[in-house]
């Protein structure tokens, strides 16, 4: 259980600036193109995933050491990210289906 960690895309462009900028002011931060927003009410997994969604969005796919690294500096308790292996156990999946990368070294506490 711990803090959701959700991201939308966000391409840049002025409509999607002003789309940053209300957000940012409802508690989502922005960080290298995405928007992430943190909760401290503690869910399962699932139940994160739904919260995720009801917003219209997802929980996170970490891409890269820099997102993980202000993910865990941003949101300090422990996060849900997008990684689950609820399909086949063992089988790590990011909830847009693409497979875990295993040549990234993971930190996160998940």
């Amino acid at each position: 259980m711990g803090t959701i960690l959700q991201t939308c895309e966000d391409n840049l462009s002025q409509k999607s600036r002003e789309y940053s900028d209300r957000h940012t002011s409802e508690g989502w931060v922005y960080f290298q193109g995405s928007l992430y927003l943190g909760s401290t009410s503690e869910m399962t997994w699932q139940e994160s995933r739904q919260y995720c969604q009801q917003r219209g969005a997802d929980l996170s796919i970490i891409t890269s050491v820099q997102e993980q690294t202000f993910a865990q500096v941003t949101f300090k308790d422990n996060i849900w990210i997008g990684l689950t292996d609820l399909e086949q156990e063992g089988l790590w999946k990011w909830v847009d289906g693409s497979l875990l990368d295993t040549r990234f070294t993971w930190t996160l506490r998940i």
